[in-house]
């Protein structure tokens, strides 16, 4: 996806006067280790089809909502929900098994990204489950921060060595870099280059002529900054020399987070909330058998993905087996629909008691947030 754009500039490459741009889908050049659970909000993306997570890992990304994670848009461009996953909280890929990953709903891409000019190179992925809340990093809405020579941190798995030796290393990578542009200035040799979209980051290293970088397997991974209040998501990783961390007159290049806050937010808060309501019904003749009361569970909008919530029943005043017959299972409401029921048998007899209820209780969900998890049916004497 960043072909054109390598056309485009070729022969200013070959005369020297810009390097060679690529899409930074590895790991951090000239970094350290880092344990994965000091950098919660870190995620790898990787292909559904690869066990192996070492082999499964392309991209990078963050927790910007429990529900969902910012990553590169050139990731994910062309690629179905159900291909990919994502993983976090594991520091080593090779120890990344099946079971720790979480599967996608959905892919929203930046409906502005351009892949030629490498501007709005943002998408976001809805978790089908969403993950710790404790895992989100709060975004950078400042359009003024970071300042030029603002220190940073850049996050992933990939190559290590960058220039001088390809190598791949299995553990999450972490390097200090600074703001190399601050919010006006330019990048390096990158002709398009836009510091309305862009960041320009990284490392200088003492007596010697390569830099602390970002690199292949790192793209849409977190450019953060330590604040008073925490870390803070300044950038994701957009593109760079495909010589990583060859020299500081290349730095690399990051989405700015600021400018493309508004659009993240907007599309997070349109994460689904679940409803299930109240019912009331005549306790029926057992001459004519038993009634079924519905229980109408609600989504606040319909979103373009299949939704999904456990649901069980719990006595009160009303006994299973004796008022109503117990249940439980998953509720599904399909993509684009509102609304789903869960469905419980009344039975029918000819004592007289008084009003009786029930509860059901929603859990689990997927996709969706619960707004209102449990409801109460109520059964009303008919003798």
């Amino acid at each position: 996806m960043r072909r054109l754009r390598w056309l485009f500039t070729i022969a200013l490459v070959l005369s020297g006067a810009v390097a060679i741009p690529m899409a930074r889908s590895g790991a951090v050049v000239f970094g350290s280790t880092v344990d994965a659970k000091t950098v919660p909000f870190t995620v790898a993306i990787l292909f559904r089809d690869r066990p192996n997570a070492f082999w499964g890992q392309f991209c990078d990304g963050e927790y910007v909502d429990s529900y969902w994670v910012l990553t590169a848009a050139h990731c994910v461009v062309g690629r179905g929900p159900h291909s990919i996953q994502v993983a976090s909280g594991i520091t080593n890929r090779t120890d990344i098994t099946m079971a720790d990953r979480r599967d996608i709903a959905q892919i929203v891409v930046d409906p502005n990204y351009d892949s030629i000019k490498a501007t709005n190179d943002v998408a976001l992925l809805r978790l089908v489950q969403p993950a710790p809340a404790s895992s989100v990093i709060p975004m950078n809405v400042d359009p003024t921060f970071p300042a030029l020579g603002a220190p940073l941190h850049v996050y992933g798995w990939g190559y290590v060595n960058g220039a001088t030796d390809l190598a791949y290393t299995n553990s999450l990578q972490g390097g200090a870099v600074t703001d190399f542009a601050g919010p006006r200035g330019s990048c390096g040799r990158w002709p398009t280059y836009d510091p309305n979209y862009n960041l320009c980051a990284a490392g200088r290293i003492p007596n010697s002529p390569h830099i602390v970088d970002s690199c292949n397997g790192d793209s849409g991974g977190p450019l953060v900054a330590d604040t008073p209040g925490g870390p803070r998501l300044v950038g994701t990783v957009d593109y760079g020399d495909f010589l990583c961390g060859n020299s500081y007159v290349d730095p690399g290049v990051y989405a700015r987070v600021s400018t493309l806050a508004s659009w993240i937010s907007y599309v997070v808060t349109t994460t689904p909330h679940l409803s299930i309501a109240n019912n009331t019904i005549v306790e029926g003749n057992p001459y004519y058998g038993n009634k079924t009361m519905h229980l109408t569970v609600t989504l606040d909008h319909a979103v373009p993905a299949a939704v999904q919530v456990d649901f069980k029943t719990v006595d009160s005043s009303a006994k299973a087996g004796s008022d109503y017959k117990a249940t439980a299972g998953t509720l599904t409401i399909p993509a684009n629909s509102l609304t789903g029921t869960v469905n419980v048998v009344i039975i029918s007899d000819k004592v007289k008691e008084p009003t009786e209820g029930f509860f059901v209780v929603l859990s689990n969900p997927r996709v969706a947030k619960l707004a209102r998890g449990v409801a109460i049916g109520w059964i009303l004497d008919n003798d």
